[in-house]
């Protein structure tokens, strides 16, 4: 078993008492979608900027860029994009 799969419950929930919601599943089947029909417009996975600046970029962040996953950082009290991550 892979060492993510080992551990994915816990960084779920890590995720979520962050106040992060989980989205990732979203992300892949739009994914899917997208290569499916030959539509070839980046997507991003957006990300709220108080989790990513915790347990995110410790746990999440290396998977994701491992899996070239594009991220947006959101502030979501200013409703604005802090940081684009390709």
């Amino acid at each position: 078993m892979p060492a993510f799969d080992s551990c994915h419950p816990q960084i779920l929930r890590a995720l979520q008492k962050d106040g992060w919601h989980i989205s990732a599943d979203q992300y892949l089947v739009y994914q899917s979608l997208l290569q499916e029909r030959g539509i070839e417009i980046p997507l991003y996975l957006a990300v709220p900027e108080h989790a990513y600046n915790g347990v995110f970029k410790r746990m999440a962040l290396p998977v994701l860029t491992q899996n070239h996953v594009r991220m947006m950082i959101v502030d979501l009290e200013q409703e604005v994009i802090q940081q684009w991550l390709n």
